[in-house]
């Protein structure tokens, strides 16, 4: 993912591991980390297919909103 992406290792890592932790990923250690795109349930799975959906209608939209939400105030 770091070298398709073209970002630091770590950024890949902390990123792969932000998403296991929602549930997103499943991870299998062995001599390396794996990580699968594997929802924990079934609504879950619906969201992100919708969301590609709509990344897939309207990219540039998506990336505005999702650039709004990072710049506000957390909480």
């Amino acid at each position: 993912m770091a070298a398709t992406l073209r970002i630091p290792e770590a950024t890949a890592r902390a990123s792969l591991d932000h998403l296991a932790r929602r549930n997103l990923l499943d991870i299998h250690i062995s001599g390396d980390v794996r990580y699968r795109f594997r929802p924990g349930t079934h609504d879950l799975e619906r969201q992100v297919h919708s969301f590609v959906e709509a990344y897939r209608r309207n990219s540039l939209r998506i990336e505005q909103l999702i650039e709004a939400q990072s710049l506000r105030p957390k909480a």
